[in-house]
């Protein structure tokens, strides 16, 4: 605050406080990074569902390197190495607490066969380094470097492909009151519910479930609509608090709940008070199920924990 005075009187008023907002907003978004875990040589994005792998050209290594069709070869590789990249990537991709992506597919060829397509035929792009036609005009020993990224965007059809169709229809005990996802609710005093299961350890996945301090099922796939769950994914991922009350997803007044711990030894399923679940929603929460109005918030694997209000104790 005292360096913020000095500068009013060496700056003027106006530039300061431009200078104040300049550095609060860098602050913030350093603050909110998105959620992001390694899978390999890729990298999967949960808050946005997208899988991203690169892969590299190298140039200017000797006479042979500089050569055109060389060049050509090289690039091609590169190409292909992003897109291996991203298949692998892909089989490491968490659908449950128990399932990888390769868990599914292993026993269903067809299956396999549609999700490869999907990839080879993922849009790659060339994120730095020279234009290709400037390639051609390699005449020096200095090396070079190009680089092709390719991004999955796990929704629709791809997601289908991940996720075992008979997890929608799955039937476990639910959490009383009973929750029908068929029936819609127009009288909830919330538009969606937001989980902070920051710092227990928690990871994302592809279907996540809450449950209650008796293990019987708040959430689950099965209320949820198919059709949301697989476009959108059954629940969003966020890091931020601020970010996930300023999602569309969870509406413009989400209940925020602590979760109490993961359920069971799974790392993607967690507790969650029962008691304050149903009470936002006296008439039930059909609908904000059915239409997946869910957010976990967990932490960046290698972030600090960051707790924005006091846990609950109890």
């Amino acid at each position: 605050m005292q360096y913020a005075v000095t500068l009013m009187r060496k700056w003027g008023r106006t530039w300061v406080v431009a200078w104040l907002i300049l550095v609060l907003g860098v602050h913030s978004v350093w603050a909110a990074p998105a959620l992001e875990e390694k899978l390999g040589p890729a990298r999967m994005n949960w808050q946005t569902r997208v899988l991203i792998a690169r892969g590299e050209a190298e140039f200017g290594l000797g006479n042979e390197a500089n050569d055109q069709t060389s060049r050509q070869t090289q690039i091609r590789q590169a190409r292909l190495r992003t897109r291996r990249s991203l298949w692998q990537g892909l089989l490491r991709v968490r659908v449950d607490n128990d399932l990888r992506v390769e868990d599914i597919i292993q026993d269903n060829p067809d299956q396999a066969k549609a999700l490869r397509e999907h990839v080879h035929t993922s849009h790659i792009r060339q994120v730095s380094g020279p234009k290709a036609k400037e390639i051609s005009d390699f005449t020096d020993q200095v090396k070079r470097t190009l680089t092709y990224e390719a991004r999955f965007h796990l929704t629709g059809q791809r997601a289908a492909l991940c996720i075992p169709s008979s997890v929608w229809y799955e039937e476990q005990e639910l959490s009383a009151p009973e929750v029908n996802a068929t029936v819609e609710e127009t009288d909830a005093s919330y538009t969606g519910l937001v989980v902070d299961a920051r710092g227990l350890g928690g990871k994302a996945a592809l279907i996540c479930r809450l449950f209650d301090e008796q293990g019987h099922l708040v959430y689950g796939p099965s209320l949820v609509s198919r059709q949301i769950g697989e476009e959108k994914g059954m629940v969003g991922y966020a890091s931020s608090l601020q970010r996930a009350r300023s999602s569309s997803r969870a509406g413009d007044a989400p209940l925020v709940v602590r979760a109490r711990s993961r359920h069971s030894d799974s790392r993607t399923e967690f507790v969650v008070p029962a008691s304050e679940v149903h009470s936002a929603w006296p008439a039930g929460t059909g609908e904000v199920f059915r239409q997946g109005k869910v957010i976990i918030l967990l932490q960046e694997e290698d972030g600090d924990q960051v707790v924005e209000y006091p846990l609950d104790q109890s």
